[in-house]
């Protein structure tokens, strides 16, 4: 249990790393693909959630082909 306590303040760190890196691919993947799928990529913070989906695998097939449609190499 202590060895659990003292690990919070680390794991806090590496939920803020974890937070920066998908915002900054959020910025990018909204300015890249925002005009190809704008409900999938119109903005941030749904650019965000799209990463999300796709990092946990759940129905990521259906953002893959709605945007290799446009560009096939994404």
């Amino acid at each position: 249990m202590n060895s659990l306590v003292k690990a919070q303040p680390r794991l806090g760190y590496i939920m803020a790393v974890l937070l920066i890196i998908f915002y900054t691919y959020g910025a990018i993947g909204s300015l890249f693909f925002g005009e190809v799928n704008p409900e999938l990529w119109g903005n941030v913070s749904v650019a965000v959630s799209t990463l999300f989906r796709v990092m946990t695998f759940e129905d990521w097939t259906d953002v893959m082909y709605k945007t290799k449609a446009v560009y096939t190499y994404s």
